[in-house]
């Protein structure tokens, strides 16, 4: 079903806006019509200290009773979230957090203690949502900061630090705050407490959970495989065992010395040194952008002092700084779990004190993995494929309450757009709603409902 959206003004003017469009069954999408919206958070509630309840009654029309509730309220609410005499006065108030433009990410490289490291090394390597490698220098507290890098979604960063000298017996303590808890999710009203809206659709999502399961038993059934014996064997290594930047302990049949390896003490890269000497590890290309496989079975996974990184991070590291690499090859890499079939990489760097053995599961020095929550990313909403032949045509699925949902949506400078839905099966009416802002900041919504005729059989 084609949909055709104007967008006008209160003077009937055309407004290019910025919209979310919802399709849903009118009996499913029938929730308060006073809960809020936009248009009143950025009117109303985002401006007040208090709860408002109901708050779109205030909007639903321009009668003396309404007007003179909201004014009631504006007279009980502190409706002000600053002081004008602060701001006026001949002194402003002080910031106390500068205007965020973009992502960053500050902190301190300490010692072992407290005491801020001047002049330190950084370097600064993100792997998603794109490659991207910065060097810095600290401050003479210790202090860093780098910003301006992309982060739709999550951002995750790797950060090495260097002493001036060259020694990583250095921590790297970033700005995180305080920690966050995630408040627990308010238990469902039951049915006979709940408003009508909200008893209906939870009745039907129950009715829908009941037909899932008769159409789809398979997808409630637990799945077991019974696997076969397998026979582990293996030989003593000559490898320190208690190193608790050790991995569950494991050591791999294959370990290459790099301390003592003139090839190594060369200025090559850690991939570079590894060329030709593991039997099944093939690589290829040139510094920095080589491609690392184990026997064939895709990208391995890599590990930095008992840390999971990207390539990036391991080829950004002078092999002169390693001190044994491990090559974990096909049932030995199980242990590490998901996506170990493309094999393993340990990498141990370098050590001022051979006998430290570091803080139990503490962080390890000189090095950082931090994933940074960024900004959100816009996702499609899924629509079954219609057009797509099949081979055995299911049977028709009436239960879809949602039909379409668009967070992006926009119009154009004629206040116009158009979007395509398809129907459910079993028909009936639906509604559409619509909420947004316009280029100039003013809030829009409507709503609209349609009759579908239910399909013959």
């Amino acid at each position: 079903m084609h949909v055709k959206v104007q967008v006008q003004d209160a003077g009937g003017q055309p407004v290019a806006t910025h919209l979310s469009v919802a399709v849903a069954e009118a009996g499913a999408a029938s929730l308060d019509p006073e809960a809020g919206n936009v248009a009143t958070n950025l009117l109303l509630t985002s401006d007040l200290a208090g709860y408002v309840e109901n708050p779109a009654y205030y909007f639903q029309n321009t009668n003396p009773e309404t007007a003179q509730a909201l004014d009631n309220l504006l007279l009980t609410q502190g409706w002000r979230r600053y002081v004008w005499k602060q701001v006026l006065g001949p002194t402003p108030p002080p910031i106390t957090y500068p205007a965020e433009q973009s992502l960053s990410l500050s902190g301190r490289v300490t010692g072992m203690g407290q005491q801020g490291i001047a002049n330190s090394q950084l370097t600064f390597i993100q792997s998603k949502p794109a490659r991207s490698v910065l060097t810095a220098t600290t401050g003479p507290d210790g202090r860093f900061n780098f910003t301006g890098f992309p982060g739709r979604d999550t951002a995750v960063i790797t950060l090495q630090a260097r002493r001036q000298t060259g020694g990583s017996n250095v921590m790297i303590r970033p700005d995180l705050g305080p920690p966050t808890f995630g408040a627990p999710l308010p238990p469902l009203p039951p049915l006979a407490a709940a408003p009508p809206g909200v008893a209906d659709y939870l009745r039907r999502s129950r009715q829908q959970q009941v037909q899932e399961r008769q159409n789809n038993p398979d997808a409630y059934v637990a799945r077991t495989v019974q696997l076969g014996n397998v026979a582990v064997t293996g030989k003593k290594e000559l490898v320190a065992r208690d190193d608790t930047r050790r991995l569950y302990g494991a050591v791999a049949n294959t370990v290459i010395d790099f301390a003592n390896n003139l090839s190594a003490q060369s200025g090559l890269s850690i991939f570079q040194v590894l060329q030709g000497r593991v039997a099944g590890l093939t690589i290829s290309g040139s510094p920095p952008n080589m491609n690392v496989q184990i026997r064939g079975s895709g990208s391995p996974i890599f590990i930095l002092d008992g840390m999971k990184v990207d390539d990036d991070a391991i080829s950004s590291i002078p092999a002169n700084q390693v001190e044994s690499v491990e090559v974990f090859k096909g049932p030995e890499a199980a242990i590490f779990g998901a996506g170990s079939n493309g094999g393993v990489i340990a990498v141990y760097t370098k050590r001022g004190d051979k006998n430290y053995k570091g803080a139990d599961k503490g962080p390890s020095p000189g090095l950082l993995v931090i994933k940074l929550p960024g900004y959100y990313q816009a996702r499609e909403f899924y629509q079954p494929r219609y057009g797509a032949p099949v081979l055995n045509a299911p049977a028709s699925d009436p239960r879809r309450l949602t039909l379409y949902w668009d967070p992006t949506f926009s119009t154009d400078l004629k206040g116009q757009g158009e979007f395509l839905f398809y129907t459910a099966d079993g028909g009936g009416n639906f509604q559409i709603a619509t909420e947004g802002v316009s280029l100039a900041g003013d809030p829009s919504q409507g709503k609209a409902t349609i009759y579908v005729a239910p399909k013959s059989r």
